[in-house]
């Protein structure tokens, strides 16, 4: 097995290893450190089944169902089906974000493949939200390092929910501004432009002004790649440290195969 870094600050693509077979735990274990390592690993001409995809993220975490978007099938709720036909603009995934960070719990990774693709655009870019914590001045990540922020699903939770006919929680949920990875103990930031309404412990205007600068601070290229996608593609991403944008320029449609890993407390 080989990493090949794509950057300095994250995202690693795997070479020597078929996702379509059991893993041994020497190599799963390898993975998970790459994983941990670089935030984002991208794994080239995987051929694979949807129970296979289930297996090979299980090495990662333990998968969950994610009630707002479709299963592939009924008897595999677990693996989830994310699709655009190009027409529909303004969908929540093309705003940085971290996924489901309005659940208590929010899954710690993803990961994606690609079943059909656009003939050209696309691309997913991803952000770490670590080197962007990195990259504050000292005397405001002593400030955000003690806030915490109201996340609920909004408007696009909404639409998704809608979709498949389930019902939005009700309650926000309230997480650290900055959370430390349980694996590596990097402070990362938490916030986002999609689920992230008000700071608690700011004035109103001093919140939006602080949310915004964040916020803007994770968009700055010295913390991002940018993904084009090729057929056979299987990209995971660890929801704790990342943001990430899936950009809406085509017009045709874009279908990937998903399973979200389980939560756990944001601390």
């Amino acid at each position: 097995m080989e990493v090949t870094p794509i950057s300095p600050v994250l995202g690693g693509i795997v070479r020597g290893v078929d996702l379509s077979v059991p893993l041994d735990e020497a190599t799963s274990s390898e993975l998970r450190d790459a994983w941990h390592r670089h935030g984002v690993l991208f794994f080239r001409n995987q051929k694979m089944t949807d129970d296979q995809q289930l297996d090979a993220a299980s090495v990662f975490g333990a998968p969950e169902e994610f009630r707002f978007s479709p299963p592939v099938r009924d008897d595999l709720p677990l693996v989830h089906v994310i699709h655009e036909d190009g027409a529909r603009r303004g969908a929540g995934v093309a705003i940085w974000h971290s996924d489901a960070t309005w659940m208590a719990r929010p899954p710690i990774g993803t990961m994606l493949r690609a079943m059909r693709l656009p003939p050209g655009g696309g691309d997913t870019c991803f952000s770490h939200a670590g080197a962007a914590h990195d990259d504050l001045s000292a005397p405001l990540r002593t400030l955000v390092d003690c806030l915490t922020a109201v996340h609920e699903g909004g408007p696009h939770l909404a639409r998704s929910a809608a979709m498949v006919g389930v019902e939005v929680p009700e309650r926000p949920i309230s997480h650290p501004v900055v959370r430390t990875h349980p694996a590596t103990g990097r402070k990362c930031l938490f916030v986002n432009r999609l689920f992230t309404t008000r700071i608690n412990e700011l004035a109103e205007e001093e919140s939006r002004a602080v949310l915004g600068l964040l916020c803007d601070q994770l968009r700055a290229p010295d913390f991002q790649i940018r993904w084009q996608w090729r057929p056979g593609d299987v990209v995971l991403w660890d929801n704790r440290c990342l943001q990430h944008y899936a950009v809406q320029d085509y017009r045709s449609a874009r279908t990937m195969h998903r399973v979200t890993l389980a939560g756990e407390p944001v601390r």
